[in-house]
């Protein structure tokens, strides 16, 4: 994907000279403009490989690293299972706490029999 951003970059800034160099021979520009510096200059000593090298590091600056343990898909849907079993208890008003002693209490007295 690289190679072909730089090759749209190519085209893009050569577009962008052949408009700017016609807009400047036919004295479109103001009077008043001072002598604009060529922003689009490329140096010339750069190859194809040294302009794709240099994008690929500029790829990996734009990088960002989680310092924070991020959930997986696992883990959401763990959590959103837990939450929608706490509303679902609240709103039939039990309390989980009187849910796992009534489930010990009844294991409880079937080892008795």
């Amino acid at each position: 994907m690289v190679p072909l951003e730089i090759e749209a970059e190519k085209k893009a800034v050569e577009a962008a000279v052949k408009e700017w160099k016609l807009k400047k021979e036919s004295g479109q520009n103001d009077e008043n403009e001072e002598e604009e510096p060529d922003i689009y200059a490329v140096p010339p000593d750069m190859s194809d490989k040294d302009r794709l090298e240099e994008a690929m590091l500029a790829g990996k600056e734009g990088r960002h690293v989680a310092h924070m343990a991020i959930p997986t898909q696992k883990d959401i849907e763990q959590a959103l299972l837990e939450r929608k079993k706490r509303e679902l208890l609240n709103m039939l008003a039990i309390d989980p706490d009187e849910e796992e002693d009534a489930g010990q209490s009844k294991a409880k007295k079937s080892k008795k029999k």
